[in-house]
């Protein structure tokens, strides 16, 4: 799933039905402006962050898309969204890598 920032929505992603939970594998997040914010993934049935992006005023040298891989998923709770939330408006392209899982 690809998303350009900044969103509306806070939800990312949720449940299609009742009985499926999502299983986040890969985030990446490719800042388009450098406006040293947080970017942060929370599970919305706790609001607990499960990963993070921070991003610094000025690009750095040699880095620009930063990539939180998760191996085999962060696996929220049934029927939770992926929440986002950012400070200071970030700017830029994200990519997640989710997995959608039925019971």
């Amino acid at each position: 799933m690809d998303i350009t920032l900044p969103v509306a929505n806070p939800l990312l992603m949720t449940p299609r039905t009742s009985g499926e939970f999502l299983a986040v594998r890969k985030i990446s997040f490719t800042p388009t402006a450098y406006t040293a914010s947080v970017v942060s993934f929370l599970d919305s049935s706790t609001d607990v962050a499960f990963g993070s992006f921070s991003i610094p005023p000025v690009r750095p040298d040699g880095k620009g898309t930063q990539t939180l891989d998760f191996g085999d998923g962060v696996r929220l709770p049934k029927n939770a969204s992926i929440k986002l939330a950012t400070t200071n408006g970030a700017v830029g392209h994200l990519h997640l890598d989710v997995e959608r899982i039925s019971y």
